[in-house]
């Protein structure tokens, strides 16, 4: 659970309690992810009120960083171990 609040901490770079859609945007092309439809659609679907922004609260962030800690340790795991 000390994961969650990092993680969106790390992504809220204006520390204003929300993720802008710039930020997650931002945040995945510092991870090599390229691909701006990809990125936006997963965004809006996460942004479930249409307010643009994302915030710590809602269930579907923590099932977004969920996925995010298992694909990372996937990635991790197909890079180091195979």
């Amino acid at each position: 659970k000390q994961t969650l609040p990092l993680i969106f901490d790390a992504i809220d770079v204006d520390k204003d309690g929300t993720i802008s859609k710039d930020e997650f945007s931002n945040y995945f092309k510092s991870l090599n992810v390229t691909d701006s439809n990809s990125i936006t659609e997963v965004f809006n679907a996460m942004d479930v009120n249409s307010d643009s922004s994302l915030s710590k609260s809602g269930n579907l962030w923590k099932s977004f960083v969920l996925i995010l800690n298992i694909n990372y340790f996937i990635i991790f795991s197909n890079e180091h171990f195979y």
